[in-house]
């Protein structure tokens, strides 16, 4: 199902607060889509039981119920949300601020899928405020991506009305990558 970008403030008629974040600009911006590997979600999804993808394409959205990547910061976040967010300059920063707010208004519990850029400004302003930090061990392979990027990853963990403290930081392996040989054997 997919959620057609009704503000917070229509779903609850209230106003906006001041400090939820604004929508990422829509012209001018390069977005490079890199799909989150099945494994991996199915692993946070075991442990966390998504409610819906809050940035998200037809093509690779991971919940029945997603946003677009044009409606998720516009859009009500509720229950525990997979974030996996354009991976560009300046485009992490809005969705990882709304994610923060999120969880300390005690909306939703978000789950952030990023690179590991500790030297970026977004992660000391928003990464650094997150319940859990888990450095995920080896570089994942994302698909839509043009093989393994340069970068690590980590996981991110808003939890409701849990945000603002120093974070728990750990280790976090990914799962297995199928044997090749194995599955199509098995076909």
């Amino acid at each position: 199902m997919r959620l057609h970008g009704m503000r917070d403030s229509e779903l609850y008629g209230m106003p906006q607060a001041e400090t939820q974040p604004e929508a990422m600009p829509k012209e001018g911006i390069s977005v490079k889509i890199w799909s989150t590997p099945q494994p991996v979600f199915d692993k946070l999804n075991a442990e966390f039981n998504f409610d819906m993808d809050v940035c998200a394409d037809p093509d690779n959205a991971k919940c029945p119920t997603w946003y677009s990547r044009t409606d998720g910061l516009s859009s009500y976040w509720g229950g525990t949300c997979f974030l996996n967010p354009p991976y560009g300059r300046n485009q992490i920063d809005p969705w990882l601020a709304k994610a923060l707010w999120i969880a300390s208004i005690d909306w939703a519990t978000v789950v952030c899928l990023v690179p590991s850029r500790t030297n970026s400004p977004w992660w000391h302003e928003y990464a650094m405020k997150a319940t859990e930090i888990r450095f995920v061990r080896k570089k994942l392979s994302f698909f839509g991506g043009k093989g393994v990027p340069f970068w690590g990853n980590a996981i991110l963990v808003f939890r409701k009305g849990q945000v603002g403290q120093t974070p728990k930081v750990s280790s976090w392996i990914q799962p297995e990558k199928p044997n090749r040989k194995a599955v199509a054997n098995a076909n």
